[in-house]
């Protein structure tokens, strides 16, 4: 595990066993001794991509502490994007953990969620100058926040397992992807190329047309999708008018409002009950968007039918593995059953 810790005098490398790289004002730092740990180590960060590494490789190029200072204040404060600062050199072996990990949340959240034994808050102000005696504080904090990324390593070897073993498969580095991340990049692996998304400007305006196979019932509803343009927003998101975001659509005895995701039911609560006439049906459709996307024919600008052959392979491969977690799972809870009725 690899953190580090930077202020205007001060710059600190940890790894979690023990081993420590520091820089001062007076103290340069041992740039052939980082070089040869981070050549012999499989190193691994929260958030390395995003900031760690790249202020490591600038002061293995010779940076002082002000000039990683600075450089760290254009990726925190000014949101400088960290490829822009320093690329990474290729034969460093890292994971970064940030994408890997479900959901949003700081290394802190995690450690939280995982019952870490210690959680701690920076100690010292980041624009702080360091003395002498704060290193030994900075360096007790930095080790912690280690302990805390090994939880989280540990608590994702099923995940990185899986990156592994796609990296393998697809003959690219997926190991610090999230799942979309790692569809994309195994997509482009694929083809071959890569896709270049279409530009379109914030301002466009354009308007529903219901593909061939698709038929309206309520005729004045697609009259008004027709006739109502939607517009392409500065974040590159989509914007109904207001017309037809106020309008109320009835389906059966339900009242629903459109969505730019589908529409949405206005009750505030409900209540479904069973009776002679009704019954409540769950049903558990099978990778029901992807099938519709293969279903419709509908295939990104950018990539071509050639998605819709990859995708389908995908959906297969998904499905076939969730056929036989049930069958294990199954299988699992008849051993369980087993056990627990033969003598102990």
């Amino acid at each position: 595990m690899l953190d580090t810790e930077c202020y205007q005098n001060y710059w600190l490398c940890a790894f979690d066993d023990g081993t420590y790289f520091e820089m001062t004002e007076t103290q340069p730092l041992d740039v052939a001794g980082l070089a040869a740990k981070l050549r012999t180590c499989k190193i691994v960060t929260f958030n390395g991509n995003g900031y760690d590494m790249p202020i490591i490789c600038l002061a293995l190029q010779g940076a002082t502490t002000y000039d990683l200072k600075a450089a760290s204040n254009r990726i925190i404060v000014d949101g400088v994007k960290p490829w822009d600062i320093c690329r990474v050199f290729d034969w460093i072996d890292h994971i970064d953990l940030i994408e890997v990990k479900p959901g949003q949340g700081s290394l802190k959240a995690y450690g939280g969620k995982m019952h870490s034994r210690k959680l701690q808050d920076l100690p010292i102000e980041p624009d702080a100058w360091i003395t002498d005696d704060q290193r030994e504080v900075l360096r007790a904090y930095c080790f912690n926040d280690l302990v805390t990324t090994r939880d989280l390593y540990d608590a994702m070897q099923t995940q990185l397992a899986l990156r592994v073993d796609m990296s393998a498969e697809y003959g690219v580095d997926l190991r610090s992807k999230s799942d979309a991340q790692i569809a994309e990049a195994a997509m482009r692996q694929v083809l071959g190329f890569k896709p270049v998304a279409p530009y379109i400007a914030p301002g466009t305006q354009f308007y529903y047309r219901p593909p061939p196979w698709m038929r309206f019932v309520n005729q004045p509803l697609l009259e008004m999708l027709e006739q109502n343009p939607f517009t392409i927003t500065q974040a590159g998101g989509v914007q109904m008018t207001d017309t037809l975001a106020n309008t109320v659509i009835r389906i059966g005895g339900t009242a629903y409002k459109m969505g730019i995701g589908g529409l949405h039911s206005m009750e505030s609560c409900i209540c479904h009950v069973t009776d002679e006439a009704h019954e409540i049906g769950d049903w558990d459709v099978n990778s029901y968007y992807p099938n519709l996307i293969l279903n419709t024919g509908i295939y990104p600008q950018q990539i071509g039918p050639r998605f819709s052959e990859v995708y389908r392979g995908w959906i297969d491969t998904r499905l076939k593995a969730k056929h036989r977690a049930s069958e294990l799972k199954a299988e699992i809870k008849t051993l369980k059953a087993k056990i627990a009725s033969l003598p102990k």
